[in-house]
């Protein structure tokens, strides 16, 4: 079985953002690097360093714990001098300049990775250049039980301390349980209407790898305003299929005891798509006798790279 994230420098993930216009407006921007420290864990750090409310940090997107990153974040109203007082062992600020406008989730344009993959017993051949596979959410954007949480939110069987801490959260913060059951539903979908093919295991379930080629087009990510009619048939019969299986209709996305955490639903390509892909074996430093490989690519945002890796090496 292979394996990820031994060392954190195993894990590599640059977050691609354009330049943005720097006219001196009241927003600061810096270049955030971190090693085994996810944003949000980073965020609350600096937040609590510089006195800030939470939601006067701007960020594209949610980078893991188990990596070394790097992604350029946005702070209202500040004085960037006051960002040198941050000095952490694993993290750092680096000043970009000041502009009018914020960072914001989805902001960036893509990520680059570069990944050792370790534990291998073969070197077989893998795609260069691009290859595509189907756009599932990872592990990541499930954590230990984030979709557990989601499901209860959206079914209306939340304790009343549990909605007290949700309602007191950063709307951000507490979008990722919606988010995350969402994600499960769209994975669940997907899988279903691809049919057949090898299984990888996401979030205690199994999906399916098709062993041809997926096509690019649009799969829903429901919310209240779904609808269903507006997708192909097969499209249409396995999110309706998953969502009666999980016992929840569209209408369930209106949280009426938390109104901020509504959701309205989206679309999302099916397929995913990896540019730039370069690869190279050696000889595994860690696991003896065994192979590893650094692998290189690029992925538009909201990709998981975990994904791809379960599709190639799973």
């Amino acid at each position: 079985m292979y394996t990820i994230k031994n060392l954190p420098e195993d894990f590599v993930v640059d977050e691609e953002y354009n330049p943005p216009d720097l006219d001196g407006g009241r927003f600061s921007y810096f270049l955030l690097k971190k090693t085994s420290l996810d944003t949000s864990k980073a965020l609350e750090i600096i937040s609590r360093k510089l006195k800030l409310k939470s939601g006067m940090i701007g960020y594209g997107g949610m980078k893991d714990k188990n990596s070394t990153s790097t992604q350029m974040i946005s702070i209202k109203n500040l004085i960037p001098e006051m960002a040198k007082d941050i000095r952490l062992e694993n993290m750092s600020l680096c000043f970009l300049g000041k502009g009018s406008v914020p960072v914001t989730l989805g902001s960036h344009a893509g990520n680059r990775f570069k990944i050792t993959v370790r534990n291998l017993e073969s070197t077989e051949n893998l795609p260069k250049g691009s290859t595509i596979v189907p756009n599932y959410f990872g592990e990541q954007r499930f954590g230990s039980s984030n979709y557990v949480t989601g499901k209860a939110l959206i079914k209306g069987q939340l304790d009343p301390d549990t909605i007290k801490h949700l309602q007191s959260m950063d709307r951000r913060m507490a979008m990722i349980y919606v988010h995350s059951y969402q994600a499960l539903i769209f994975n669940k979908s997907l899988s279903s209407f691809l049919r057949t093919g090898k299984i990888i295991k996401i979030a205690h379930q199994d999906l399916i790898i098709p062993h041809e080629c997926i096509k690019e087009k649009p799969f829903p990510m429901v919310g209240f305003a779904t609808d269903p009619e507006k997708f192909e048939p097969e499209i249409k019969k396995s999110v309706l299929e998953t969502m009666n299986e999980e016992g929840i209709s569209f209408r369930d996305f209106i949280i009426r005891k938390i109104p901020w955490l509504t959701c309205e639903g989206t679309e999302r390509n099916m397929a995913l798509k990896a540019d730039c892909l370069e690869w190279e074996y050696g000889p595994d430093e860690i696991h003896e006798g065994m192979n590893k490989c650094t692998i290189k690519f690029r992925l538009p945002k909201g990709g998981y790279a975990t994904v791809l890796l379960a599709a190639l090496f799973g």
